[in-house]
């Protein structure tokens, strides 16, 4: 599997950038959320450390994904 044709960074380089770019407004609370339950599940405030640490998280944005196929 490979990503394909990658988004410049000035264009994609946080969560909100992802959400408006792709048109998913929900995919910045989706991820929060996520890692709330996932990765800080044992915190006393789960949200806020899970928002706390993807303030600052770097992402990058792709157009497409190579998945070769066995014949």
């Amino acid at each position: 599997m490979s990503l394909q044709e990658k988004y410049s960074s000035s264009t994609i380089y946080s969560l909100t950038h992802v959400s408006q770019e792709f048109g998913i407004p929900e995919v910045v609370n989706d991820v929060i959320e996520f890692f709330a339950n996932n990765k800080y599940q044992a915190s006393r405030n789960l949200w806020r450390d899970a928002k706390y640490s993807l303030t600052d998280a770097e992402v990058q944005g792709f157009t497409g994904v190579a998945i070769p196929i066995l014949d």
